[in-house]
C-alpha cells in the first residue's frame, strides 16, 4: 500500500469476524466462574480459604469487560483508529486509580475488587463509545451476551445457594451449577458449531 492511499474497511457481520465465537466462549467461561467459582474453591482448598471464594466472582466480572473489549478493539484497529486503544487503556487506568481506593474506603478488600471491575468497565465503555462513533453494529451482540451471562450465572448461583441450604457437598453444587450454566450456553454453542 502506497503512502496516502485509503483502504475502505467494511463492517462485516459478527459471524464473519469471529466476534460471536469470542463472546460465546468467553461468556461461557465467565458465567461458569461466577456460578461455580465459590464451590470449586471450597472443594479444592481447606476451610481456611473458604471465606475467600467470593473473590472469584468479582475477578471474573472484571475479566468479562476485558473479553468484551477484544472484538471492539480489533474492529477499531482494523478501521485505522488505534487511538481508541490508547483511550481505553487510559480510561482503565483512571478507573483503577479512582474506583479501587474508593472501593477500599467503602468496603475494604471486597470494595477494592469491585473497584477493579469498575475500572475494567471504563475501558470497555470507551471501546463501546468508539464503536458507536464508527457506526459498528456489534453493540447489540455485546448487550445480548452480557444479559445471557447475567441470567446463566444467576441461575448457577441460585442452584449453589439452594444446594448449600440443602446440605449438598461442594462437588455436587459444582456439578449441578455447572450443568445449569452449560444448559444456558448450549444453544449459542450449538449455533456456532453448526457454522464451523
Amino acid at each position: 500500500m502506497a503512502p496516502g492511499q485509503h483502504v475502505e474497511v467494511v463492517d462485516l457481520p459478527a459471524e464473519l469476524r469471529g466476534e460471536e465465537i469470542v463472546l460465546v466462549a468467553g461468556g461461557l467461561l465467565i458465567a461458569g466462574l461466577v456460578a461455580c467459582g465459590p464451590p470449586f474453591i471450597k472443594l479444592l482448598y481447606d476451610e481456611r480459604w473458604h471465606a475467600a471464594s467470593w473473590m472469584v466472582m468479582f475477578i471474573a466480572v472484571g475479566q468479562w469487560f476485558r473479553i468484551l473489549a477484544i472484538p471492539g478493539a480489533n474492529a477499531l484497529f482494523a478501521q485505522g483508529k488505534p487511538y481508541w486503544l490508547v483511550a481505553a487503556n487510559a480510561a482503565k487506568l483512571v478507573g483503577y486509580l479512582l474506583f479501587v481506593p474508593l472501593g477500599w474506603n467503602a468496603a475494604e478488600f471486597p470494595g477494592a475488587l469491585a473497584g477493579f471491575a469498575a475500572g475494567e468497565s471504563l475501558g470497555f465503555f470507551t471501546y463501546l463509545y468508539g464503536m458507536g462513533r464508527q457506526g459498528s453494529s456489534g453493540i447489540l451482540i455485546v448487550i445480548a451476551s452480557s444479559l445471557w451471562i447475567a441470567l446463566s450465572a444467576a441461575s448457577g448461583i441460585a442452584v449453589c445457594r439452594f444446594g448449600a441450604g440443602a446440605g449438598w457437598h461442594y462437588g455436587l453444587q459444582l456439578v449441578v451449577a455447572g450443568g445449569v450454566v452449560l444448559l444456558w450456553w448450549s444453544l449459542p454453542v450449538a449455533r456456532i458449531l453448526r457454522r464451523v
